[in-house]
This record gives structure tokens, C-alpha cells and sequence, in this order.
């Protein structure tokens, strides 16, 4: 499934056209909109339905410049989702794979950091930030202190970037309304708490907040320009585990008729890679399949393909998917035949 989000005039008003809908918000008393779209998502691991939240920021000073962003009221949940969204500004399309990015935090094992992973699959670099607002009560009603912990890696294309990210500490646990005052920060900032929902913060803003417990932290994915977005491919990890580490290999051996293609599939980590898929996908069909119990480390799988000979170049895309303490994490090449 897919859905075109379209700016409606291109001079950015802040209006939306979705399914023939029109939604529209002002807020604040700054001079710009923001229209919220709620997506419905159908997602491959769970079925739990999901809410997702597309706002799209308009800036009248600057007509060919409109910042998006997606989150979720569901936390924590770290999937894929089968359905894509496409964001036309201006008669340049980008696809927006959806993915909630929330990091994982087991409560049972008393660490102090974990990891998000970012690899980057568009054209060119973009930057990774990591945004933790931690708000702290000295008591009811009195003076309130924030601070903003950014953490920044830049993302070259093709190569995976990770970030070590603390833990999230809880300063305060009080149900009290507050008017906080927000200076911009450099990024974006998500916030996420049980009973804060659909609610973002929006530089130089009064906003009401719920402080309950661990204020949130939120993982922020920038490109390096405004004309651009990239597809994102995003797992999360516990730094502390032993963890699989998978690599693709694939050689092709050109025939009159036919393609054989030749893969590998190895671990070269410290832990079982459990429930490994393997899939070969060639316009967009799965063209092989072959499920393990287990990849073990050291261990090495190997295995043929034969396709018919493409009368134009083509793709193979080899993809490996596995489980790893309760999450899918995959891994793909690519391999052009002709």
C-alpha cells in the first residue's frame, strides 16, 4: 500500500491532500501551520495496530522548504513496516520508509548504555542526532530545569553509523502541569512518556507537559539539505550482548541462458543468528527462500540461484532476516546481472 502526500499550493500554507481529505492546524501565534495526517499501519510483527503521525512544517518565508517527521504513541516498538508513503514537494518525490526508531531498554539487565545503528542507503551523507531532554523538579511548582544532550555521527552512504546513547534517568515523578520554555535546540526533538501522546515540541514554544518519570529520549535522523530525503535502514541493539554478525557474499557466472548466482551467508559473530531467512529478490519477487534454525558463529551457508538470463540489466537483492533477543534484524546486498 501506498499513499502520495501532495502540497496542495507551493507556497507551503500548510495544507494536505490525503485521500481526498483536507487537514489543517494552526498553533501558536508564530506566523506558520503545521497539518497533522494520522496513517494507519498494518506492520509484519505484530498484530497490534499501530498509530503513526506525519507532520509536515511549512515555513512561508521559504516556499520550497517544508521539514517532516514521523512518530509513534506506541512505545517501545523497533519493526518494519510493510507500507511506504511518498512525499511530493514541488515535483520532487522522495519515499519515506516508516520505522519506529524508539531504542529498546531491557529493564531486567542493569545497563547504562545501549546503541542505535543507522545505515544509510541513499545518494549521498546525512547526520545522526540524538536528542535527550531531561527535565528536573526541585519541587512542586517551583523553578523548573531542562537541558538538552545532543549526540551527533555523520552517516557517509552505504556505511553504518552507531551512536552510544544513556540511559534514560527519571529526575522527577510528579502528575503537576508545567509551562516549560524551550529554546531551538539543534535538532529536532521527540519527547516519549506514558501520558504525554501526540504532542511535539516546536522551538521558542509554551508547552504544557505531564512530567512523569523518565522524560524521554528520541533518536532524530537530519538530512544534509533541505532538498533531499534518504531511505533509512534502522536497528537497535544492546551494546552489552553477544551479538550475531552476519555478511553476504554473491558471485555471479554468466551462461548462454541463465544466471547462476552463487551466495554466502556468514557469521562472523559471537552468538547464534536464530530464525535466519534467506531471500533472493529479483523485480521485486522472492525468487528463493530458505529458512535455518540457526546460523552458528564461525559457521558459513552456501547456496545456488539460477535465473533466466535478463534481456536488461537487472538486480538481485539478497537478504538475510533473523532474530535477535526479541528483535528482526536483516541484512541485505545487492548484485547487478546482465
Amino acid at each position: 500500500m501506498q499513499k502520495e502526500l501532495s502540497i496542495i499550493n507551493e507556497k507551503m500554507p500548510g495544507i494536505v491532500k490525503v485521500d481526498h481529505q483536507l487537514v489543517n492546524r494552526s498553533i501558536g501565534t508564530l506566523n506558520d501551520n503545521v497539518a497533522f495526517i494520522k496513517l494507519s499501519l498494518n506492520n509484519t510483527f505484530s498484530s497490534k495496530a499501530l498509530k503513526a503521525f506525519l507532520e509536515i512544517h511549512s515555513i512561508p518565508s521559504n516556499p520550497k522548504y517544508a521539514k517532516w517527521k514521523v512518530w509513534f504513541n506506541s512505545f517501545p516498538v523497533t519493526r518494519e513496516y510493510k507500507s511506504n508513503y511518498s512525499l511530493t514537494i514541488k515535483n520532487q518525490q522522495h519515499d519515506i520508509f516508516v520505522y519506529d526508531v524508539t531504542p529498546i531498554i531491557n529493564r531486567d539487565i542493569k545497563r547504562k548504555t545501549h546503541k542505535l545503528v543507522i545505515k544509510n542507503i541513499g545518494s549521498t551523507a546525512i547526520y545522526v542526532g540524538y536528542v535527550l531532554l531531561t527535565v528536573q523538579l526541585e519541587a512542586e511548582n517551583v523553578e523548573t530545569y531542562h537541558y538538552y544532550q545532543v549526540l551527533t555521527s555523520e552517516c557517509s552512504y552505504e556505511s553504518p553509523c552507531a551512536l552510544s546513547i544513556p540511559e534514560c534517568t527519571a529526575y522527577a515523578k510528579t502528575q503537576s502541569r508545567i509551562n516549560a520554555y524551550h529554546q531551538s535546540p539543534p535538532v529536532e526533538v521527540f519527547l516519549s512518556t506514558s501520558t504525554w501522546k501526540e504532542r511535539a515540541l516546536f522551538p521558542t514554544r509554551i508547552v504544557d507537559l505531564v512530567i512523569e518519570g523518565c522524560v524521554g529520549n528520541r533518536i532524530v535522523i537530519a538530512p544534509n539539505s533541505h532538498e533531499n530525503m534518504y531511505l533509512l535502514s534502522v536497528h537497535s541493539y544492546a551494546s552489552n550482548y553477544d551479538r550475531p554478525q552476519i555478511d553476504i557474499k554473491a558471485t555471479s557466472t554468466q551462461k548462454e541462458r541463465e544466471v547462476e548466482v552463487e551466495i554466502s551467508v556468514f557469521n562472523q559473530g559471537k552468538a547464534d543468528a536464530k530464525d535466519l531467512m534467506i531471500v533472493g529478490i529479483l523485480y521485486g519477487n522472492t525468487i528463493y527462500n530458505k529458512k535455518l534454525k540457526a546460523l552458528r558463529p564461525g559457521d558459513v551457508f552456501t547456496d545456488k540461484i539460477t535465473v533466466e538470463k535478463p534481456k536488461t540489466p537487472a538486480t538481485i537483492a539478497i537478504r538475510a532476516v533473523w532474530n535477535e533477543y526479541g528483535e528482526t534484524i536483516f541484512k541485505e546486498t545487492k548484485l547487478n546481472i546482465s
